[in-house]
């Protein structure tokens, strides 16, 4: 992901802790490159996924949203 200069490259990155919780939240829009035939296999999200288990078995929230426009993600993490 990366951003382009001739189309609206927002990037949106929130983090706050409320009591014993830590909301991370990401939101970009997609950029178009010339080259779209090569797309991302998942690896990186499958692994986290499990490192996530490992760490915080029953102790977090993942929402991934992988849309045509944007892809965004919301990680609420129970820290004690």
């Amino acid at each position: 992901y990366g951003v382009n200069p001739k189309e609206n490259s927002e990037i949106t990155i929130k983090i706050e802790t409320v009591s014993d919780t830590l909301h991370f939240f990401v939101k970009n829009n997609k950029v178009r490159t010339v080259d779209e035939v090569m797309l991302g296999s998942g690896i990186g999200i499958q692994n986290t996924i499990i490192r996530l288990d490992l760490l915080y078995e029953g102790s977090y929230h993942l929402e991934i949203d992988d849309n045509e426009q944007t892809y965004s993600v919301d990680l609420q993490l129970k820290l004690s």
